[in-house]
């Protein structure tokens, strides 16, 4: 496995199934004590199709799942957890945490809950980690399923408490968890609170998934208290850091910052650099397929479009939000149909802006 690949290929026909199992079970361990996991999982995924043992591919999807979470990989983890069967990752609850974390962040809420439930009877009650990212995973289906905004907020506070300082990743998702649940709920200035003690705990300096979350949830809460010009400057701060001087590429992760940067300058009536930013923005988000920020460029998108007469464009752009917002469960889909019905208005189309109220009982 170490030889030129196109060598290697030439020699990898000549071997029967039993010297192919071989070579890639010792592919794998030697990658997996270089610390080269991801070149492990490769080979381990060949030997779970070959024998049918998917024990080493569990054992490094556990070894390497926090990494690849806050790199925003969600799609990486999906991949290789599709290859276990349902027992086994039932039956460890490392692994049903993660892919309950995979299923709500790909909008599959009720399997998120399914295996929720399932990593609960599998933890152990000394298991303070375990507990903390289980708590964090209850605070995101409260906040993004039920809206039960104390709920999220008591799960967030509870993760922080289990979660020790070696926990960076869970520890800043914990922090999104209760700064949003708390921004959602109306206390604005007790998020901001929450989010500026982990800058101070360090947290912050994370240039992760995570991290990036809580920095969004911050520029939220600034541009909510009346602060765009503040909000506006993290986002330019975050972007510049996200960005790679070497080839003058952005990491796939500042989609989600130029989204919101675009929403700012839209408010400021700065069309100009708000069409730039959702256009950024949108590219980045497709490429690591955030469905929620790729929905939310849409639909703020589509305010720009309106605003500068490009009033079919901007119905379009609402009506595809609108069926990611419906596939993933990540939305309130009802807001879409609004912000169209609004558009219509706008436009003089009374009786379709009528029919919406209805529809709605208003």
């Amino acid at each position: 496995y170490r030889y030129h690949h196109l060598f290697a290929d030439v020699l990898r026909t000549t071997l029967t199934r039993d010297e192919e199992i071989s070579l890639h079970t010792r592919a794998l361990n030697w990658y997996e004590a270089q610390g080269e996991l991801t070149q492990a999982i490769a080979h381990a995924q060949i030997v779970n199709r070959l024998t049918g043992d998917s024990a080493p591919l569990a054992r490094l999807i556990c070894s390497v799942g926090d990494d690849i979470i806050s790199r925003g990989g969600v799609q990486t983890l999906r991949g290789w957890l599709d290859l276990l069967p349902d027992a086994r990752i039932s039956d460890h609850c490392e692994l049903a945490v993660y892919n309950a974390w995979v299923a709500a962040l790909s909008g599959a809420m009720k399997r998120a809950e399914d295996f929720a439930r399932i990593a609960e009877t599998r933890l152990s009650a000394s298991s303070d980690a375990g507990w903390g990212r289980l708590h964090i995973l209850e605070g995101f289906l409260a906040l993004m399923v039920s809206r039960n905004y104390p709920a999220a907020t008591e799960f967030g506070a509870q993760a922080l408490a289990r979660l020790g300082d070696d926990h960076t990743q869970w520890r800043l998702m914990a922090t999104w968890v209760l700064s949003e649940a708390q921004k959602r709920g109306g206390d604005l200035s007790r998020a901001i609170t929450t989010i500026e003690a982990a800058e101070r705990q360090g947290l912050m300096n994370d240039s992760g998934f995570f991290g990036l979350l809580v920095e969004i949830s911050l520029v939220s809460c600034l541009y909510f208290h009346g602060e765009r010009t503040a909000a506006i400057q993290r986002c330019e701060t975050m972007i510049a850091q996200l960005c790679d001087d070497a080839h003058g590429q952005s990491s796939p992760l500042a989609g989600i910052v130029y989204t919101w940067l675009g929403r700012l300058h839209y408010e400021a009536n700065d069309f100009g650099r708000a069409q730039a930013s959702f256009e950024a923005g949108q590219r980045l988000n497709e490429r690591v397929e955030l469905e929620l920020y790729v929905m939310f460029g849409l639909a703020y998108g589509a305010l720009l479009q309106n605003a500068r007469g490009e009033t079919e464009a901007a119905l379009a752009s609402l009506r595809r939000a609108h069926q990611l917002a419906l596939q993933t469960n990540l939305a309130d889909a009802a807001w879409f149909p609004a912000w169209e019905a609004n558009i219509r208005l706008q436009n003089g189309e009374i009786s379709v802006a009528d029919a919406w109220a209805r529809s709605e009982d208003l």
